[in-house]
């Protein structure tokens, strides 16, 4: 899909590190994904003369770059065009979202068009394979952003198939606007710390003697994945990394206090501290909120009256916001060029 456009190039580039002249670790990738999906046909290709049945209920509006119509919910992306590009070649033939996703997120066509789980990689996990053995950074290479209880990445064909476990990337669940939101496994209580080294001990041997009854490769992920908290747990520049409070009150209120907004906001932290490659999915943007009378939870419409566009307005305009200040926030900080 449009992630695996850029993958070599993110990894020619992430090679180049060594050339003299080059600085590595400077090129990053930031994807938003969006369940569902919103049809293109109502967001960023409308057809205003087409028949009824194609061209929705809404009207395309112009933006600052002559020749690029969006559509009218978009009003602050139209004020930014010039920083983005509509990449209009890609595209699947699958009439269902598991097909369509495990087409999208591998890059190759899936074994069955239904279901989501994969049986090639993922992107996240080709990234977190060819890139986290050599990084020095104890952020991890992949990160994904997630709502609560939908944490298990086959929901959205982030899975790993034949990789293995141990190449998935770190889930972040929860929704970053409450102000209760805590990254659970960036957390050790203070009296666990003072015996954190015993219990690893104890750990590494129990895991040795696990090693060899355990052909499947779970235990020697769960190894991996202890490492990489371990590493984690003990950096002040993770913990940072993951710290909304850091960013003033008028950052957090330009990308918005939802869901979509403070993942957003929080992607933008990950790139910007040195993680080659942050997904974050933009489902409900209010979760543990009641959804509006005639909206579904993703960009569906599986009922006989259709309410895709009621859904639209709810979501469009939270949608508008987060993204436009999220590629204004990359200008305004100089990461156009890395992200």
């Amino acid at each position: 899909g449009a992630v695996g456009l850029g993958l070599s190039d993110l990894l020619e580039l992430r090679a180049r590190g060594a050339e003299p002249g080059a600085t590595p670790g400077d090129r990053a990738v930031l994807f938003v994904w969006l369940p569902g999906g919103p049809s293109q046909l109502d967001t960023y290709d409308m057809k205003p003369d087409a028949p009824a049945e194609y061209r929705g209920d809404f009207r395309p509006i112009r933006t600052n770059v002559p020749g690029i119509d969006l559509c009218e919910l978009f009003p602050r992306q139209a004020k930014i065009a010039h920083r983005f590009t509509l990449v209009r070649s890609v595209c699947h033939d699958f009439a269902d979202h598991g097909g369509a996703h495990k087409r999208f997120m591998t890059g190759r066509v899936p074994a069955t068009p239904t279901e989501f789980v994969n049986d090639a990689p993922a992107v996240t996990s080709i990234v977190t394979r060819m890139l986290e053995s050599r990084r020095r950074s104890p952020l991890p290479a992949c990160v994904a952003g997630v709502d609560d209880g939908r944490s298990h990445i086959d929901v959205f064909s982030l899975g790993s198939a034949y990789l293995g476990p141990s190449q998935t990337p770190f889930i972040v669940a929860g929704d970053p606007s409450r102000p209760d939101f805590r990254i659970k496994d960036l957390e050790v209580a203070q009296a666990a710390a003072t015996r954190l080294d015993d219990r690893l001990h104890l750990l590494s041997s129990m895991d040795r003697l696990r090693r060899d009854l355990d052909a499947s490769g779970t235990v020697a992920a769960m190894d991996r994945f202890n490492q990489r908290a371990l590493g984690m747990l003990t950096s002040a520049e993770v913990r940072d990394a993951f710290d909304l409070s850091r960013e003033p009150q008028s950052v957090r209120e330009r990308y918005g206090w939802h869901a979509y907004g403070q993942r957003g906001l929080l992607a933008r932290r990950l790139v910007e501290a040195g993680c080659p490659f942050v997904t974050m999915v933009w489902e409900n943007p209010f979760p543990g909120k009641p959804i509006p009378a005639g909206c579904t939870y993703n960009w569906d419409s599986h009922a006989v009256t259709c309410h895709i566009f009621d859904d639209s307005r709810w979501r469009f305009p939270v949608y508008d916001q987060a993204v436009s200040a999220q590629i204004d926030d990359l200008y305004d900080r100089g990461l156009d060029r890395k992200v």
